[in-house]
């Protein structure tokens, strides 16, 4: 295990001083599943496959720099800083924020990332119906996406509107609403009719799937923890979302922007026209389109 040596010395080795593995490289951390935080989760992960009746598939998981599945492969990405508490801490402090807080939040990833592997192992991105529902794969990958808040055409799963990113991850998000053990979606989303439809279709393709072996299998790594030859330091160091940079939901800079521009150019045709609380035009616009389904609810 990394341990503090002690408390912190002041000035500019603070950081050197209270974290020494800071400049030792990643792949000498000894970091693993293996007997950390990550192995029972993993576990109970596995038993929720069992119960939604995937039996055939199951990926490979491995330690990274992020969450992810490469496409055409089963094999899941975590984050390397997720199997030990005390780089959790580390990222949570540089970052402004950890994806996968605790376990439940981590059991949701897994969810999400497996309806990647789904969609690879069974090619179901070259299926018409699954284009006609979720658009084609070959739709441009946006880190900065333009997103619709309260549309009710997409499932709410991960922050951000994740599933509005690109139609790869419309699935995923389907997928992993699908799978989440009590989750009553047919209730959740009935009057979500175009959610709905997504959700049915991956109801139904999943028992098709139940018996069938993937035609994918490839289980290829990508930036494995134990090639990593830079340090912990240089990871933040390269990372654009650290040192106090303002951090946010991937999509949440567009989602802001699609709900006030309208506003900001009345804004700007009348200077000096009454300035109104942000609080007020949040409240408008649920109104206008409240969904039955709460923005937390989903997420349980």
């Amino acid at each position: 295990m990394i341990e503090d040596q002690g408390e912190p010395a002041l000035g500019a080795d603070f950081e050197a001083t209270r974290h020494p593995w800071l400049a030792v490289p990643i792949r000498d951390l000894g970091l693993a599943i293996a007997d950390s935080p990550l192995e029972p989760l993993l576990a109970e992960f596995e038993a929720e496959l069992e119960r939604a009746g995937i039996r055939r598939l199951r990926p490979r998981f491995y330690l990274s720099t992020e969450w992810g599945v490469n496409e055409g492969t089963i094999a899941i990405a975590i984050p390397f800083y997720l199997a030990r508490t005390e780089l959790t801490a580390l990222h949570a402090e540089r970052v402004g924020h950890v994806e996968g807080v605790g376990g439940r939040d981590i059991l949701r990833y897994f969810r999400h990332e497996m309806g990647h592997v789904v969609n690879y192992a069974y090619r179901l991105y070259e299926t018409e119906e699954w284009i006609e529902l979720f658009g084609p794969m070959t739709r441009p990958y946006l880190e900065d996406y333009q997103v619709e808040p309260f549309s009710r055409r997409y499932v709410r799963h991960l922050p951000g509107w994740y599933a509005q990113k690109h139609p790869d991850e419309d699935w995923s998000e389907t997928f992993a609403v699908w799978m989440t053990p009590g989750l009553d979606w047919h209730a959740d989303y009935a009057e979500w009719p175009e959610a709905l439809a997504k959700l049915q279709y991956c109801d139904r393709t999943m028992a098709e799937l139940v018996n069938r072996d993937p035609i994918e299998t490839s289980a290829e790594l990508d930036q494995d923890v134990s090639e990593l030859g830079f340090s912990i330091e240089d990871y933040y160091r390269g990372n654009p979302t650290t040192f106090g940079e303002a951090i946010s939901p991937p999509g949440i800079d567009a989602a802001l922007r699609s709900t006030f521009e309208e506003y900001r150019h009345a804004a700007l045709s009348t200077p000096s026209g009454p300035r109104q609380p942000v609080s007020r035009l949040i409240a408008r616009l649920a109104r206008l389109d409240r969904p039955r389904l709460s923005l937390d609810r989903p997420f349980s």
